[in-house]
């Protein structure tokens, strides 16, 4: 999923529309159970979406927003890995292609 948003750590990344590349892996129990609790894709980028439009700043706090949200959402949720990735960050002399975060859950409970 890819998001335009102005988001970081210092204050120009706040004016300008930064490119992100946000990928979320879903790992579900009860394969059987998946008609009647399906996972809405939509859905899911709809919630990404929601988190970005958020105040928040920091790529790790977005991941862990997306995850909060997943959480709420689905209920049979095993696993999740959220990868972040900010295209061509703007770091003053530097050239960058690109820079990430990555969230890693496993719920133990299950």
């Amino acid at each position: 999923m890819e998001i335009l948003a102005p988001k970081g750590l210092y204050d120009e990344e706040q004016v300008v529309l930064n490119r992100f590349l946000v990928s979320v892996d879903v790992a579900r129990l009860n394969p059987e159970n998946y008609v009647e609790n399906y996972m809405d894709y939509s859905l899911l980028c709809s919630l990404i979406k929601d988190v970005f439009l958020s105040e928040e700043k920091l790529l790790e706090k977005l991941a862990q927003n997306i995850l909060l949200k997943i959480q709420t959402q689905w209920s049979e949720i095993h696993a999740v890995k959220i990868l972040i990735r900010k295209v061509n960050p703007a770091f003053e002399g530097i050239s960058c292609q690109s820079v990430h975060v990555r969230l890693d859950w496993m719920n133990e409970d299950i």
